[in-house]
């Protein structure tokens, strides 16, 4: 039979003592919450430290990968031989019922022809920059002939906004993700997007790698700062620019806030504008550009590649000899586009042109 003995002592000393505790737990309570959310905020702010650390490394990785996107990149940066390049701004947008926007007299003149920019340059029609034209969240596909200056056009505002020196702080904000077509094309059949533009940025000829890629580019997608840049579209057959359309196209639909820009032929633009995607064409050099650059490249040539010894003792060929017969040459071709440094590379290990 059960056996039940009331101890006092006990009863009473294990009632203080609980009593003590749950005193002691209200009491500490409030400081175990603040405990708490000071070690929730400082493994936030290490996580945003080491996102901000593997941001600016891919910042840095963009920005060395897309300054050697040219021909003469052995021997100067784009920075050093660069014609700022120009796009050809797109006739203004009007509502039936409101007066007409006001008008270039070139446009006036002349209809709007993107397969044929040198026409519209010839009467110094209106032009503006690629940073211009990403403004107010457009998505863009820039076209061109081979050698026009897409990629180059690309690489220019790409460095601006690596260095986060563009005059739109929206821009400023974005990362850019420069992916090769080629090299996409390789990494499409994996199921996640996501994956395939990682293994795709991993592919680029970088000098640093990012273990925290994967967390750093679904962050980026999901807060709507990455800007996705695919270069060499128009470098591939009409089937493969399909499937890299319906990748974007998929990668749109997730993440519909990420910005696109693409490199594509004037010729083939299959499914981009049904993406939303507006198509630019690169303007190319006016006659006074290729003038600038022969000067340019002459003053160049001399401080890089001449040899020193040949300067100091004044057996060099001068500069102006070079200068004016590429100024000569430059000014009297009728192609306009900056396809000095045209190439055809497939992959971003090989220079493409200006």
């Amino acid at each position: 039979m059960f056996n039940f003995r009331f101890h006092p002592r006990s009863f009473w000393l294990g009632f203080l003592a609980a009593s003590l505790f749950w005193w002691l737990a209200s009491k500490l309570r409030p400081y175990a919450i603040k405990i708490r959310q000071r070690l929730k905020e400082r493994a936030s702010k290490a996580q945003e430290k080491r996102s901000l650390s593997a941001e600016q490394v891919q910042r840095n990785n963009t920005l060395e990968l897309v300054q050697k996107q040219h021909l003469a990149a052995p021997l100067f940066s784009l920075d050093e031989i660069l014609i700022p390049p120009r796009l050809l701004a797109p006739p203004p947008t009007f509502s039936p019922g409101k007066d007409l926007p006001s008008q270039d007299i070139a446009q006036k003149i002349l209809p709007y022809m993107p397969d044929w920019p040198a026409m519209a340059l010839a009467y110094q029609a209106p032009t503006l920059t690629l940073e211009e034209a990403l403004q107010g969240g457009a998505n863009l596909a820039l076209i061109g002939p081979p050698g026009s200056g897409k990629t180059v056009t690309l690489a220019d505002c790409l460095s601006q906004i690596a260095r986060q020196e563009t005059e739109s702080e929206d821009l400023n904000q974005l990362v850019p993700l420069y992916l090769s077509a080629a090299n996409l094309l390789l990494q499409i059949p994996t199921e996640n997007p996501v994956e395939t533009m990682v293994s795709t940025l991993q592919a680029n000829p970088t000098p640093r790698t990012i273990r925290q890629l994967p967390d750093l580019v679904q962050a980026l997608l999901e807060k709507g700062l990455a800007l996705l840049v695919v270069d060499g579209l128009d470098e591939l057959p009409s089937k493969d620019v399909r499937s890299v359309t319906q990748y974007i196209g998929k990668v749109l639909g997730r993440f519909p806030n990420l910005r696109v820009v693409v490199t594509a032929s004037d010729q083939y633009i299959d499914g981009l504008l049904d993406l939303g995607l507006v198509p630019m064409a690169v303007a190319g050099w006016s006659k006074q550009d290729r003038v600038d650059f022969a000067q340019r490249w002459g003053r160049l040539w001399e401080r890089y590649a001449t040899p020193q010894e040949e300067v100091a003792e004044g057996t060099s060929i001068d500069p102006l000899l070079l200068t004016g017969s590429n100024q000569h040459r430059l000014a009297s071709r009728e192609r306009p586009a900056n396809h000095l440094f045209g190439s055809r590379g497939q992959s971003l290990g090989k220079n493409r042109g200006v």
